[in-house]
Formats: structure tokens, C-alpha cells, sequence
């Protein structure tokens, strides 16, 4: 399939926000089987359901984070499908909304005011699925539900270009998104749990995916985070079951335990590692 940026054949509306503010491989890659060893490294984060709760977790001894403060939330309706926090300044987040809308929000405080620019939008189309930081904070990507991957700016940041990633148009199965901390590339999760890599700004191509869920006709598989090290990350379902991968072989990430799931209840819709 031909990958597409930015519109991606939606008719997307470009808007400027102001913001006042953290695989399974399959579908295209076959990883072969994982051999290494649980790696007890430290990694908090939280998990998102869609009425826009953010449940903080944490792993290897690592401190959960504060309270998610000034985020949008909309009780009895799923209208938040992602979240990100940017790795080098963990102190704030985007929650993207159904139609593409960005939410800020702060952890343990009020986080400073940012400017983004060049967002998507698409009023009354439930087609936004995922967002994702740069590294630094001053830019990153909307993903929508058929893998069109959409830049942006943050207080002026060069938004980055992306090649290499899939598009499946017609077909909304593109699910979750994350940047690699180094940010030169990334990877879209399509909802049977396969993780597709991506390059940005003409960086090389992301590491094929081992160890986490494939399954293959099931919609379940929602978002995806990676670890602030780079070695691995999680994928998390619609009821918030937490499954590792890894990207470096011999390391696979611990499992969190203490997050929420809520078994029978699709609710879960994303996470974020700071």
C-alpha cells in the first residue's frame, strides 16, 4: 500500500490551538519469537480510557506520577483517543479527541502556556485515533484511523516529516502511536496488535517489533507507548490489558501491575510512558 502524509485523502481542517498547559509485530512484519529475559527497568506513565481519565502507573521501582491536572474529561462519552508526553520535558501532555481536538494537560501541576499550529481537525468525524510528541516537546503527529499520520507545531517547532508508514484508506483499523525518544522514527499499531514502523525526518527505519499481541481479525488493541530507553515498550487493549514488546534483543520490558482494567468494558483507549 502507498503510504500518505499529512491529509492522507481526509479532508482534513488545518486550525491553530492555543494551549495552555507525558505489538505484538503482525499485519506486515513478522517479528520472530522473543528470547530474553523480563528487564526490571524503571517506567511510570498513565493509561487513558476514553471519557479522558488518566490513570498513572509505574514499574521497576520506578515513582508514579502526579496527578494529571486541567485535562478534558466527558463523562459517559469515549471522545478521548490518545495521549502523549514528550520524554525530554515530562511535565506535560496532549490528549487528542475524537475529531482531532488537542487537550493539554499538566502532571502534579498547571503546566506553561504552548502554542500549536497546523493541527488536523474534522468536525463531527470520529476518525482522530492517536497523537504523539517529539521528544522535545516542540512538535509531533495526529494519527488518523486509516494511518494518515498529520504534523504539527508546538511554539513555533519545525513539525516533522514522516515516510514509510502505512495507510489503509476506507479502513479505520490504525489504533495507537508512538515516537521513538531519540525521535527519528516511530511506529502506528493497528488494532489486531501489528506495529508498524515509520521514519521521521529521514531517519532510519525503526527495529521490527518482537513479543507483543497478534491477533489477527480482532479489533482489540488500542494504544502503544515505548520506553523512554528505547529497548522495548507496552500495547495496551480496550479493556486495559498491558502486554510488552521489545525493540533490542534480550530485553523485554516488565509488565506494570496496580493499572486499571476493566474486563467487558471497552473503555481503554491509550497510554503514555514519561
Amino acid at each position: 500500500m502507498t503510504p500518505r502524509v499529512q491529509s492522507s485523502g481526509l479532508a482534513a481542517v488545518l486550525v491553530s490551538v492555543a494551549l495552555v498547559l507525558v505489538t505484538g509485530t503482525g499485519a506486515g512484519a513478522t517479528p520472530g519469537p522473543t528470547a530474553a529475559a523480563t528487564r526490571p527497568a524503571a517506567a511510570s506513565g498513565y493509561v487513558l480510557d476514553g471519557y479522558g481519565g488518566l490513570h498513572p502507573y509505574a514499574v521497576g521501582g520506578a515513582t508514579r506520577p502526579g496527578p494529571a491536572v486541567g485535562g478534558p474529561y466527558w463523562p459517559g462519552f469515549i471522545a478521548a483517543h490518545g495521549v502523549s508526553v514528550p520524554h525530554d520535558h515530562p511535565t506535560w501532555g496532549l490528549v487528542v479527541d475524537l475529531y482531532g481536538g488537542l487537550h493539554p494537560f499538566g502532571i502534579g501541576s498547571a503546566a506553561p502556556a504552548h502554542a500549536v499550529t497546523g493541527a488536523p481537525y474534522w468536525p463531527n468525524w470520529n476518525i482522530a485515533r492517536s497523537v504523539a510528541l517529539m521528544p522535545d516537546g516542540r512538535s509531533g503527529l495526529v494519527l488518523d484511523g486509516w494511518g494518515g499520520l498529520h504534523p504539527f507545531s508546538v511554539d513555533g517547532g519545525p513539525a516533522p516529516t514522516v515516510s514509510g508508514n502505512p495507510y489503509w484508506p476506507g479502513f479505520r483499523i490504525a489504533m495507537g502511536l508512538a515516537i521513538l525518544p531519540n525521535g527519528t522514527g516511530g511506529y502506528v499499531l493497528d488494532g489486531w496488535g501489528g506495529l508498524h514502523p515509520f521514519s521521521i525526518n529521514g531517519g532510519p527505519m525503526p527495529p521490527v517489533a518482537t513479543g507483543g499481541p497478534y491477533l489477527p481479525g480482532n479489533n482489540v488493541e488500542r494504544g502503544v507507548t515505548i520506553l523512554a530507553d528505547g529497548t522495548g515498550g507496552y500495547i495496551v487493549d480496550n479493556y486495559g490489558a498491558i502486554t510488552p514488546f521489545s525493540l533490542v534483543a534480550g530485553s523485554v520490558p516488565q509488565t506494570p501491575t496496580g493499572t486499571p482494567y476493566w474486563p467487558g468494558w471497552k473503555i481503554a483507549q491509550s497510554m503514555a510512558n514519561r
